[in-house]
């Protein structure tokens, strides 16, 4: 197992995402991707605006959780260059 990883969740080509998914995310996924190693997770989100609130209503969650810090960009580079910042 790895200490530390990060994820890349890209939702520009997306479309709306449901309630329950969103709770599917942070209540399951984010339990398996923790045990996994994963500590960041760097969301590229689109302008669509309900992804973007899927997307809030994720990082919310899953910030008051602790355990995975989140950040949103708007492309993929941003993304990168955070998670090369923060994986050190």
């Amino acid at each position: 197992m790895h200490n530390k990883l990060g994820w890349i969740s890209d939702f520009r080509q997306g479309e709306m995402v449901a309630d329950e998914d969103v709770r599917w995310a942070a209540e399951s996924w984010n339990i398996r991707a923790h045990k996994a190693g994963i500590r960041y997770n760097a969301l590229i989100i689109p302008e669509n605006t309900f992804l973007k609130i899927g997307a809030d209503e994720y990082t919310e969650t899953t910030e008051k959780a602790g355990d995975i810090t989140v950040r949103q960009f708007l492309d993929l580079e941003s993304a990168k260059n955070w998670l090369r910042e923060v994986l050190k």
